[in-house]
């Protein structure tokens, strides 16, 4: 445990220790539910509450931290995600990718 009270965990990556705990935590989750819809999810509180200023009131108030969206809007979401500066996951058949 360190001063924060976070559990130190080092990973070797080609020689370079790193800490579990400064990991980055991505604003937004993409994953692929099926060949059609993707899901996105909101992991921060940053990222929630973008999503939530892109939607209409009855969207807005329904909205509990995730959307299943087809690929061409899940796409113009995550663009315009990467726009505004907020970090994005894809969750793919190799594993995780961070943007």
């Amino acid at each position: 445990m360190n001063d924060r009270g976070l559990a130190h965990s080092p990973l070797t990556d080609g020689g370079c220790k790193r800490c579990m705990a400064h990991q980055p935590v991505p604003d937004l989750v993409l994953d692929r539910l099926d060949e059609e819809r993707w899901e996105v999810s909101a992991v921060t509180l940053h990222g929630m509450t973008w999503v939530r200023d892109r939607f209409c009131c009855p969207l807005r108030l329904s909205f509990n931290g995730s959307i299943c969206l087809d690929v061409m809007s899940a796409d113009r979401l995550l663009k315009e995600a990467h726009e505004d500066g907020l970090t994005t996951e894809f969750v793919g058949l190799s594993g995780k990718d961070i943007f």
